[in-house]
């Protein structure tokens, strides 16, 4: 009797130390006292279960506290009610603005900007914004909208020069910049070839309500990517011209570029000798530095081939083209380029093994790439 007393206050015990429901306790105490005296190692075993009954109730409620489905008032965003509802707000932009910034709560001075790769060099994007402004790109218009919350309201839309297609925004202080693709089929050209320019449209944001446009410039070719370093963009853009010694006119196709009223063809000293393929088809990359306050190009240089994979730094520019050797195996050609306006310049040029993955797959620290 004395043994089974000492064993049941051994086993209550135990008991206390065990985080489990009350009714569990009262249960096991209740078949523990209906059943034989038990041995320590039946006690151990009795509070081990449950322990991990314990934590199975427990786990349970926790499970069930972050799967569970939210209540109906609990939506944050509304739902549409017919596919007719559905289209009318895809269509309203004003709407779409109103509805996600009214539900999200944050600090009057803070937004959130386009990623940048490296510090203080801006990289484009569809819309941009100040914190109390928002430029968005909507089919072929500019749309300026002042940040208000759900009172959010369009200030301003813009639309493009004939044939410009708007693609993305760069913004500094009280400066946007809109890159604009244009494409146009060259008369009488026997093989279909385009006429292919990228746009630069700068806008005064001195009212940031109603932008003020500046006189458009452009560059050859089609847009590859681009760069902002406070008031300087940096435009990477790559054409090609189809050479025939029996029929070609001299500077003929070669790369241009287009500001306050003059166009200006690329001198053969602004132009690399990169590399040589041997076919008809001569290609550049042209990178120009872009004065946005000025509304100017300070300076554009080009690389016979060139590269369509670009990294900047806070100081230097890179193309990479990815190719092939005589035995298929891959190798990458880099040109650096520094960024310093108009003193803007290719300062290196190196080789590889392998294809670069992608931008970021390339970093610069202390001088080496």
């Amino acid at each position: 009797m004395k043994g089974e007393t000492e064993m049941m206050e051994r086993y209550q015990k135990a008991m206390g130390h065990i985080h489990a429901p009350a009714s569990v306790k009262a249960k096991l105490l209740q078949e523990h006292t209906e059943q034989r005296p038990v041995g320590r190692r039946r006690v151990l075993r009795i509070a081990l279960a449950a322990a991990c009954l314990a934590l199975l109730t427990a786990g349970t409620a926790v499970l069930y506290t972050a799967w569970r489905k939210p209540a109906p008032d609990e939506s944050v965003l509304p739902v549409g009610h017919s596919y007719e509802e559905l289209l009318t707000f895809w269509r309203n932009p004003k709407e779409t603005l109103g509805y996600y910034s009214s539900s999200i709560k944050a600090e009057p001075e803070i937004y959130y900007k386009t990623h940048e790769q490296s510090k203080g060099v801006q990289e484009s994007d569809i819309q941009k914004t100040n914190g109390s402004y928002l430029w968005r790109i909507i089919d072929k218009t500019l749309f300026t909208f002042r940040l208000e919350g759900k009172d959010t309201v369009l200030t301003c839309k813009q639309t493009m020069p004939e044939g410009v297609i708007p693609y993305e925004l760069l913004l500094f202080g009280d400066r946007l910049a809109v890159i604009g693709k244009y494409s146009k089929k060259i008369p009488g050209s026997d093989d279909g070839s385009n006429l292919r320019r990228t746009y630069v449209l700068i806008y005064d944001l001195e009212d940031p309500a109603a932008p003020l446009a500046m006189e458009p410039l452009w560059q050859s070719g089609s847009y590859v990517d681009c760069r902002m370093i406070e008031d300087e963009l940096y435009l990477i853009t790559q054409t090609s011209v189809k050479y025939d010694e029996e029929d070609w006119e001299e500077k003929e196709g070669f790369p241009a570029i287009h500001s306050k009223g003059d166009t200006e063809i690329l001198e053969p000293e602004d132009i690399y000798l990169g590399e040589a393929f041997g076919s008809k088809w001569v290609s550049f990359t042209v990178v120009s530095a872009i004065n946005t306050r000025k509304g100017e190009f300070d300076v554009s240089k080009a690389v016979l081939g060139g590269g369509s994979l670009v990294y900047a730094s806070r100081k230097h520019l890179y193309l990479v083209r990815q190719r092939k050797n005589e035995n298929e195996d891959n190798f990458s050609d880099l040109y650096r380029f520094s960024m310093d306006g108009e003193n803007s310049r290719l300062t290196g040029k190196g080789r590889i093994e392998g294809s670069v993955l992608d931008q970021f797959s390339m970093d610069e620290s202390n001088g080496y790439l």
